[in-house]
């Protein structure tokens, strides 16, 4: 299997001591920075996604707070996804809504191949719907955060597509610096799709 792009994504660090910073784009380009981009310093700890280091931006002079991300290329996020879907129709065809799907329950077998793991949430339901909150925040339809009545299999699709973003783009399409926040944006399907990718994804 190719592996996947390197999406690097920079915080300002003037303020990081005070906890007072803010993401930096990636220019005009739009295009994704490279390592080769940046003189890596001291790691200054772990973020929601990974460690987290000092770095100065080559041309500009700039010191950023540095966090490397993984994503596929299109490509390869498509034949991704399209396995899952295809994982995904079976499990449903025999009545089993798995409710976690995320990056850490997928197994990378050889040649690219993607299994399911992590059975722990789900539940066999052959005729009848469910009400639990459970699964990965990141990851929950509106539908289940807000407890409007009972939710199907349908739940799995929402995280495939979440999982699809993110394959994509390095980082749940909902996330946001508190839970709050990011329950708001579930809530609101407050989606932003990132400059760089293709019209239509």
């Amino acid at each position: 299997m190719q592996s996947g792009s390197l999406v690097l994504a920079p915080i300002l660090a003037n303020n990081w001591k005070k906890g007072k910073t803010k993401e930096a784009s990636s220019g005009a380009s739009g295009r994704c920075w490279t390592l080769d981009d940046f003189e890596i310093g001291r790691p200054l700890g772990k973020g929601i996604f990974g460690n987290v280091y000092l770095a100065r931006e080559k041309k500009s002079r700039v010191l950023l707070a540095l966090k490397p991300i993984k994503c596929f290329s299109e490509y390869h996020a498509a034949n991704f996804i399209g396995q899952l879907a295809s994982a995904l129709e079976f499990l449903h065809s025999k009545n089993v809504i798995h409710r976690d799907i995320k990056p850490e329950n997928i197994l990378v077998a050889s040649g690219g191949i993607l299994k399911m793991a992590d059975f722990g949430w789900s539940v066999h339901v052959p005729d009848e719907r469910r009400a639990t909150l459970c699964g990965t925040l990141h990851y929950l339809p509106p539908k289940m955060i807000e407890g409007r009545g009972l939710y199907h299999d349908k739940v799995d699709i929402w995280a495939l597509g979440v999982l699809c973003y993110e394959f994509v783009y390095g980082q749940p399409s909902f996330k946001a610096t508190t839970k709050s926040e990011t329950l708001k944006r579930i809530a609101h399907v407050d989606i932003r799709f990132p400059s760089f990718l293709t019209d239509p994804l």
